[in-house]
């Protein structure tokens, strides 16, 4: 029942990052939606058993996850600021910058560390370039400020 839960949050999940991606809704679309997010649910549930990962989504996650489309819209309108002025060389806030998350192998701390790399990298103006199992991570930023989701995740 568990790995059915699991999977139908997956379906669900595809379904809206699929549908949201779209110009246009059409049954077409629809179809495609629902025979891709099939596939994403049984192999996520596969892929994640098989690594023996065992976390349980936290609150925080549901605060980036909700912080990520308003990073992504900040980044955007700073990105094209940069191209409309023209600027040839990265902006101040060009950088890479070390962020910590809890280390460790323990189950809520890999949980932490992914969802924190995939909320941070979700956003255009940064990327992780490389994470340590001791909780480190490098963080290639080429615009930044507010709502700074980098520094909210390593908090």
């Amino acid at each position: 029942m568990r790995a059915f839960i699991e999977a139908a949050c997956w379906f669900v999940a595809g379904m809206v990052f699929w549908m949201a991606t779209v110009s246009a809704i059409t049954l077409a679309e629809t179809i495609v939606a629902v025979c891709t997010s099939v596939v994403l649910s049984v192999f996520a549930v596969v892929a994640r058993r098989a690594m023996g990962l065992r976390f349980r989504p936290s609150a925080a996650w549901l605060r980036w996850a909700l912080l990520v489309p308003v990073a992504a819209a900040a980044d955007l309108g700073r990105l094209f600021a940069w191209i409309a002025r023209g600027a040839r060389d990265p902006v101040e806030a060009d950088a890479i910058e070390r962020r910590h998350v809890p280390a460790g192998d323990a189950p809520e701390a890999v949980g932490h560390r992914a969802a924190a790399i995939i909320a941070v990298s979700a956003t255009p103006g940064s990327c992780v370039i490389d994470a340590r199992d001791d909780g480190a991570f490098l963080l290639h930023r080429l615009v930044g400020g507010p709502p700074s989701l980098d520094e909210r995740v390593s908090s």
